[in-house]
């Protein structure tokens, strides 16, 4: 048990070593050209982020994301259609770090950002962008308070299901992860609030069981 245990560890660092080495490379070449390589650069800080929040280095893994973060804002600034999904998970990625460390606030920050840019992409591409809004939901109710956070949360979940359902409606098999990760958090939600599900809520539900053949 032991054993598997520190492969484990030794896999993660070795990933996080081997993002780094990446990120190295991207960097010197964005130096000399950044329009052609910081593209590059910025997706590979977001894979170095994830690695090293992975192999337990947080703060490294802070550092890694807020530069992902800045790169993907200057990126889509001069192209919104091809960046704004970077930028939407390298602020996920730095909500996560930063929930990591105990800060929450500043997670909830980021959090609630990456959430109004993948609800704007669930509202073109949802079967595309579906789950990862289902994921930012999650991470923005973990760095909530109670009560006027966990309403606030209910609220934005509430919203992402009614985003998600046409596509749902017309292809259910496509979007079927993140309804079922959303009604989850919605019911959980609503409980810890001690409220009753909304009558739209039940309505979808009982839909979407009858959809999913459940």
């Amino acid at each position: 048990m032991a054993e598997g245990v520190a492969q484990a560890s030794d896999t993660r660092h070795v990933a996080a070593m081997s993002a780094r080495e990446t990120v190295d490379r991207y960097r010197a070449l964005a130096q000399r050209d950044p329009d052609a390589w910081l593209p590059d650069l910025a997706r590979s800080l977001n894979d170095e982020a994830i690695a090293l929040l992975g192999a337990g280095r947080k703060t490294e893994a802070l550092a890694a994301s807020r530069e992902a973060v800045d790169a993907h804002r200057a990126l889509a600034q001069r192209s919104p259609e091809a960046f704004l999904p970077g930028l939407a998970m390298s602020l996920h990625n730095m909500g996560n770090a930063l929930r990591s460390l105990g800060r929450r606030r500043e997670a909830g920050s980021a959090a609630r950002e990456a959430v109004g840019l993948y609800g704007s992409l669930v509202r073109e591409r949802p079967e595309a962008f579906g789950l990862h809004l289902a994921s930012s939901l999650t991470a923005l109710h973990a760095t909530l308070d109670e009560g006027p956070g966990r309403a606030e949360a209910l609220g934005l979940v509430e919203e992402g299901i009614g985003l998600i359902w046409p596509c749902f409606e017309r292809a259910p098999q496509e979007s079927s992860a993140a309804m079922t990760m959303l009604f989850e958090l919605a019911l959980d939600l609503s409980e810890a609030l001690r409220r009753a599900p909304s009558a739209s809520l039940l309505a979808r539900g009982k839909a979407f069981r009858r959809l999913m053949g459940r």
